[in-house]
């Protein structure tokens, strides 16, 4: 588990350690030139999935992933300017399946 203080919230990656995608990551980084943005929305996929599923497959521990998503994202939502509101719009979200839904639609464009 990230301690939550550890997020920077400059961009999606600080989230593979806390999902445990360490080697689909790795994966992707290795991708061959030409395949890198194809692995990179293909890592992409799978995190959104595994968010979104999350409620349904962990119900005991989602109360858990979603404060650390929610604390990633309020530093994010802090140093995004203009995108601020969006993110902040997200963050309001209180039923835990409809704001893993949402996070997980949006998780490519959550960087600063």
């Amino acid at each position: 588990m990230k301690d939550k203080n550890e997020f920077k919230g400059w961009d999606w990656e600080e989230l593979i350690p806390l999902l445990g995608m360490e080697e689909e990551y790795a994966r992707s980084e290795k991708a061959e030139y030409g395949d890198i943005l194809q692995a990179e929305k293909k890592l992409l996929d799978a995190m959104g999935n595994k968010i979104c599923g999350y409620n349904r497959e962990h119900p005991e521990d989602a109360d858990r992933l979603i404060g650390e998503l929610r604390t990633f994202l309020r530093k994010v939502a802090d140093q995004s300017g203009y995108y601020k509101p969006f993110f902040e719009g997200i963050l309001n979200l209180e039923e835990k399946d409809v704001f893993l839904q949402m996070f997980a639609m949006f998780i490519g464009s959550m960087w600063t």
